[in-house]
This record gives structure tokens, sequence and C-alpha cells, in this order.
């Protein structure tokens, strides 16, 4: 009834189309040639590089790119290029980064209104909000590849991010995984996904699942990455 800036470009690329959404996880499947065979691929943060040494894995395309406040900042630049060199068609971002870049009037990006949304006080992690803002959208299919919800032996990919924000400390990403996120509600908010049939997922993404909630817990307690 009251879209916002970007929504009609987004509801041409999504409705009715299947769309895969592809983590960043250490995963070591090769879902590379199912995931480019989608109408959309979409991922968080947009890494060129990374998804080439990577694309027997993680496919080759990136169509739409989902963006935290800070790597929408710090990567602003090489998503206007990539827009504009064809490689992608369509940025997202928080609505906390509106304020920053709103003046801009960039054609290529929108900000989803997550946090104007009646939920429950606290951040989705961006997985989550990746998969509940596309269905806003009336996709056909939403698939889940290469995502293992923090349950596996690291929290990302070699080379998805570096420096301080591979382990918990100062000023590294991973502290707002304790600090402004609920591992499990979030959880429990993909599996419903699933079992109400809006999402289906592939790999360790439908393995890690099919888990009920107390062992997804015990396995990020016992054997996850998060461990530190």
């Amino acid at each position: 009834r009251n879209p916002l800036p970007g929504d009609q470009k987004m509801r041409e690329l999504v409705r009715g189309k299947r769309v895969a959404i592809v983590g960043p996880a250490d995963s070591g499947e090769h879902y590379g040639h199912e995931i480019d065979g989608f109408d959309l691929v979409i991922r968080p943060r947009f890494q060129p590089d990374f998804i080439a040494e990577r694309a027997e894995t993680l496919g080759s395309r990136t169509d739409i790119a989902y963006f935290s406040a800070r790597d929408l900042l710090e990567l602003k630049e090489q998503t206007a290029s990539a827009v504009e060199a064809g490689e992608l068609k369509l940025a997202v971002g928080r609505s906390m980064s509106h304020k920053h870049l709103k003046h801009l009037e960039l054609p290529w990006l929108r900000f989803y209104r997550q946090e104007f949304s009646l939920y429950y006080h606290g951040s989705q992690l961006g997985i989550q909000r990746i998969a509940y803002d596309l269905i806003q959208f009336d996709p056909s299919e939403i698939c889940l590849f290469n995502v293992d919800f923090y349950a596996g032996s690291s929290p990302f990919a070699r080379g998805y991010r570096d420096g301080v924000d591979v382990a918990f400390g100062p000023g590294s990403i991973l502290n707002d995984l304790i600090l402004v996120h609920d591992l499990r509600s979030d959880f429990t908010f993909m599996k419903s996904l699933k079992n109400s049939g809006r999402l289906t997922a592939r790999g360790v993404a439908e393995e890690v699942l099919s888990l009920s909630t107390e062992e997804y817990l015990k396995k990020l307690e016992s054997e996850s990455g998060l461990r530190g």
C-alpha cells in the first residue's frame, strides 16, 4: 500500500521467481551449478573475488546483495561499479543506513523495512532478515544454500571477513551475535519458515534445520566455532 523507494524494482525482480539465498558458511559443499540455475541469486554482502574463487561451491552470480549498515558504507563504491557494469541488479540496505545515504538518491539501492515491522525486540541476523524481506515480494521458491546458522567449525569461510571479525574480541562484528541477536529465536524462525513450506534448504542448511531447538543449542555449545 505504501511502497518505499526501490520496492517496485524489487517486486519486478522477485515476484514469481525461484530465489536462492547463498550464505558464507565454510560447508565445502558443491551446489554451484544448482545455485546458478535459479532465477535470482541473493547473497549477504557483495564480494566478487570471494565468489569467483568458490564458484563450484557458491555459484558464480550475484543478482541482489544485502548489506549490514557497516558493510554498505565500506563497500558502496565497489557496489556502484558492479551495478554499472551489469554484475549486480540491486543492493538492499538496512533502514539504519538510510540517513547516511538517502541524499545520494542511488537508483540501485533500496532500504528494507525490517526494523519497522512488528516482531520481538532485538535484531535478526542477516540470512533471517533476507528471507523475511523476500517473502513480502511473493517469490515462487526460496531455497537456502551454504548456511549453517553458526553451527559449523568456523563462523565464516576463509576470506569472507578478515582482521578482527573472524573471532570474538574488541571491535569484532561477531560480538553482535551475543549482544544484539538471539540465535535461538533466529533458528526457530527459520524452522517455522521451512515447516510452513515458505522456504526450502539444501545440504548443511537442511541438516541443521532438521535439528530440534535443544539439539541446535547443544551443537552451538559443544561443536561450533563460536566456542572461541
